[in-house]
């Protein structure tokens, strides 16, 4: 009989065990922002080129985006991620990978995005370039390598000066920065 009730209670024990696992993943998941509140919310691919190459004068509007004294792609690309959440999300450690080619770029340790808050990381400290000619996808992927987001671009579309942002349909628009 003893041995019986034992038998029971172990069963019993293993039968819970699944919905405990699934209920911590869950809290955990929903705790350290892997419910996917990040997004890739804007993708400049295209800047304006920096000056006349007779004067050497700013002829063409460029803005340097990221202050740092340079103009153009290999500076001034840049991908804006956003937390669309409540809560700040801590995204150490998590990567961006373009489909064209460059290689993926790690966010820095000890990242956090705020609640509503945005971050952009531009070509210049990334090494990430966006392709006008071919395209791209652009991907944010956690810390344990699963795609949080996405966000793609066709080959020869964007405008100098432009940037993609996705409507609420999930529809490309080129807005200014």
């Amino acid at each position: 009989m003893r041995l019986t009730r034992c038998v029971a209670v172990a069963l019993f024990a293993l039968m819970l065990l699944p919905t405990l696992s699934v209920a911590s993943t869950q809290e955990s998941a929903a705790a350290s922002g892997r419910e996917s509140s990040i997004v890739v919310s804007e993708l400049f691919v295209s800047p304006n080129n920096l000056v006349s190459n007779e004067t050497s004068q700013n002829v063409y509007g460029a803005v340097d985006w990221n202050a740092d004294g340079e103009y153009g792609k290999y500076s001034d690309q840049f991908i804006e991620i956003w937390n669309n959440g409540a809560t700040p999300v801590d995204v150490s450690d998590w990567q961006l990978s373009v489909s064209s080619g460059s290689p993926p770029c790690q966010l820095a340790w000890n990242t956090t995005i705020p609640a509503d808050g945005r971050i952009s990381v531009f070509s210049a400290d990334s090494g990430i370039l966006l392709s006008y000619f071919d395209g791209d996808t652009v991907t944010i992927s956690d810390d344990t390598g699963a795609a949080m987001d996405s966000m793609s671009y066709p080959a020869k579309d964007s405008w100098y000066g432009q940037s993609y942002v996705e409507d609420s349909n999930g529809e490309l628009q080129k807005v200014t920065p």
